[in-house]
């Protein structure tokens, strides 16, 4: 069974701990990701997350792991609900300082600054789940091509679409024609 993570934690001690952690954050606690969602929040989902402490091949500390969770995010082509599922790997190197991380991803890794030894969970699971959502998303198929005319009812929609499917389409400049002749 999953149990609540802590809210702060020194990484450089649990790395130090080889310390494990394995817990659930409610997506009600992640700001950034309830702007995104669109549905009404439910209190009841949560990310589940599992962090392993270590150090790296070369001796820098090091967190690797995984989270899981299921978003209510818009689809962008219809923009109706679209239940999103992440499943992310977490490994990413932690550092102190700017020139620190800029040296670590010159080597090809990902990293994490930290400051004054204090590591906030919540905005770093926030930050990698963030990391993880696509551009935009979208149905694998949906109803896109469906013009939206808001101020018509359905009925006169399909005349609409009928008169623009129509083979003798009026050049848009004839009436810019029309208004020159009357000069």
């Amino acid at each position: 069974m999953f149990n609540r993570l802590p809210v702060e934690v020194n990484p450089f001690r649990l790395v130090e701990q080889r310390k494990s952690l394995v817990g659930t954050i409610p997506l009600s606690r992640l700001p950034r990701i309830q702007e995104l969602l669109c549905s009404d929040k439910d209190e009841t989902a949560e990310v589940k997350v599992k962090l392993d402490f270590d150090r790296s091949e070369r001796g820098l500390p090091l967190i690797t792991g995984e989270l899981d969770t299921q978003l209510d995010l818009s689809c962008q082509r219809c923009l109706s609900k679209l239940g999103y599922t992440i499943s992310a790997d977490i490994h990413v190197i932690l550092v102190i300082t700017d020139e620190q991380a800029e040296r670590v991803q010159q080597e090809g890794y990902e990293s994490y600054l930290v400051e004054e030894e204090r590591l906030f969970l919540q905005d770093f699971i926030e930050d990698e789940i963030l990391l993880a959502l696509p551009l935009s998303t979208m149905h694998e198929e949906c109803d896109a091509g469906r013009p939206y005319i808001e101020a018509l009812p359905e009925d006169e929609i399909d005349l609409v679409e009928e008169d623009s499917d129509s083979d003798g389409e009026e050049n848009p400049f004839a009436t810019l024609k029309n208004l020159k002749d009357l000069e």
